[in-house]
């Protein structure tokens, strides 16, 4: 079936994906403050400084995401966006534990796969992932 999951592509994939995540962390430093209410759907983190092998990615500023709402983050190559979305996603800054983040770090290989298709093999694989 041409719409299998390889189950141990699939896992390889995390593992080495896990390994860059790590690697990622040990070599960055991040501070922040919640400021919204712990209960809020809305998340205000104040106080953000990020800093990746010592160089500052983000200092004193002020993250706000509002339920509901997409947010697209626009910058140079390298200058930190997918640094600070792994920190987040990984809730090194303090990001409340009812709300729910699901970070994509890979985009999705080219294929013939129709959009529709693609968004259900992908929601198959977080099925599996996370039994």
């Amino acid at each position: 079936d041409g719409n299998a999951i390889d189950k141990d592509a699939i896992l390889k994939m995390e593992v080495a994906q896990d390994a860059d995540v790590k690697e990622l962390i040990a070599a960055c430093s991040s501070t922040g403050v919640l400021s919204s209410h712990v209960d809020s759907r809305d998340v205000q983190l104040t106080n953000v400084s990020i800093t990746h092998h010592g160089i500052n990615i983000l200092e004193d500023t002020t993250i706000e995401l509002n339920f509901g709402r997409r947010y697209g983050l626009i910058g140079l190559n390298g200058c930190g966006k997918s640094t600070m979305l792994t920190l987040l996603g990984q809730r090194e800054l303090p990001v409340p534990e009812h709300v729910d983040i699901f970070h994509l770090r890979k985009e999705i290989e080219p294929s013939e796969k129709t959009a529709l298709e693609a968004v259900m093999d992908v929601d198959t694989e977080r099925i599996f992932l996370e039994k």
